[in-house]
């Protein structure tokens, strides 16, 4: 989840609600987003302090710390 995560970082996307819950793993074995209102899209990569506040955020959750 994490090299996913840093994936959607490089594409401008930042998911605040980025945690477990709302990752998906589709028929086709690809991860996808759920309840994305609260993601933003960049026209470049995201900064380094976004992309750290984003995973500080799913390190909140014990249950996701061991995907990333």
């Amino acid at each position: 989840m994490g090299r996913f995560i840093a994936e959607l970082h490089e594409k401008g996307i930042y998911f605040r609600s980025a945690h477990l819950g709302n990752v998906i793993l589709t028929p086709e074995g690809n991860l996808g987003l759920i309840d994305i209102a609260d993601m933003k899209t960049f026209r470049r990569a995201l900064r380094k302090s976004l992309r750290l506040r984003n995973f500080k955020h799913m390190l909140r959750y014990q249950e996701d710390r061991q995907w990333l």
